[in-house]
């Protein structure tokens, strides 16, 4: 999630430059984008921790 906030903190500069209107208006675009690359972390760090903790039970299996 903190990756997903600093995304969208670093990225909001694009629809406030080519966005013409009041302050919130670029803020609203730019939710779509902060909940699906959250989405996207999300789901992709979570395989990478069941791996992580299937490789941990693997090599305590084996001792």
């Amino acid at each position: 999630m903190l990756g997903a906030i600093h995304g969208f903190n670093t990225e909001i500069r694009l629809p406030q430059n080519h966005l013409k209107g009041p302050k919130w208006l670029p803020f609203i675009t730019g939710i779509p984008l902060l909940l699906m690359f959250s989405g996207a972390s999300a789901a992709f760090g979570g395989c990478t921790d069941t791996y992580t903790d299937t490789a941990r039970y693997l090599d305590t299996a084996n001792l």
